[in-house]
């Protein structure tokens, strides 16, 4: 039973915590766009050009 006046408040300031989280990352904007990472790994790239200086090394 004295486990319970432990637990009671420490499950209330994790909730707490929570709430507070929650709060921030919507305040920083942190869902405004969640399709676009996912998208990004569907879309090709551009290939990268090549490094001049890897040429000049072959002498």
């Amino acid at each position: 039973m004295s486990a319970i006046f432990l637990l009671i408040p420490l499950g209330l300031l994790m909730l707490a915590v929570a709430i507070w989280a929650f709060i921030w990352a919507v305040q920083k904007r942190q869902f405004q766009d969640l399709d676009s990472a996912g998208h990004s790994i569907l879309m090709e790239q551009k290939a990268a050009k090549p490094n001049q200086s890897d040429s000049d090394d072959h002498d």
